[in-house]
């Protein structure tokens, strides 16, 4: 009998994970995400990247959405790393509005022509810092990450983003 109920808890505990998975698979998000651009930056005897993202609302009442400390990335063809942002040293995400070039001007130079500041839209722009890296260039990195949403926090919309990093 202790046996059946045992079953039982793992047949009841995967069929709520497989429907909670099912909510994110292939559903698009509430926000609109955006990948800008990227860039290593060198700062003494290591390189840090900044990868930076535009989140705008679909709709208001959807609007922020919630941070995620999960992100999965990998630098050119390295095998791809998992980073905790709660347990992780090295890797932080720094979330800006139209307030970056006051607050960073180093990534405002990096996204300038890319984002209109002066747009009436409600914005953020989120960066995205993987540091303590070595000094050799990475031209390439991939990023897998997803917002929780704000009215149903089981749901995780992840994406990959796939992209050129500049050296700076």
């Amino acid at each position: 009998m202790k046996n059946y109920f045992t079953i039982l808890k793992c047949i009841l505990f995967a069929g709520l994970f497989i429907s909670m998975a099912k909510n994110a698979l292939g559903q698009e998000p509430l926000y609109n995400i955006k990948f800008i651009k990227a860039g290593q930056f060198s700062n003494g005897n290591h390189s840090r990247i900044s990868a930076v993202f535009l989140v705008t609302p679909k709709e208001l009442k959807d609007f922020p959405p919630v941070v995620s400390t999960k992100v999965i990335y990998s630098l050119g063809d390295e095998p791809e790393r998992k980073a905790d942002i709660m347990h992780n040293d090295n890797v932080n995400i720094t979330v800006y509005d139209k307030n970056i070039k006051e607050k960073s001007a180093e990534i405002f130079e990096l996204v300038k022509d890319q984002i209109d500041l002066n747009s009436n839209d409600r914005m953020s722009i989120f960066v995205f810092n993987f540091r303590e890296l070595p000094l050799k260039p990475v031209e390439k990195m991939t990023m897998t990450y997803g917002f929780w949403e704000k009215n149903d926090q089981n749901v995780r919309v992840e994406k990959k983003y796939s992209f050129n990093v500049e050296p700076k």
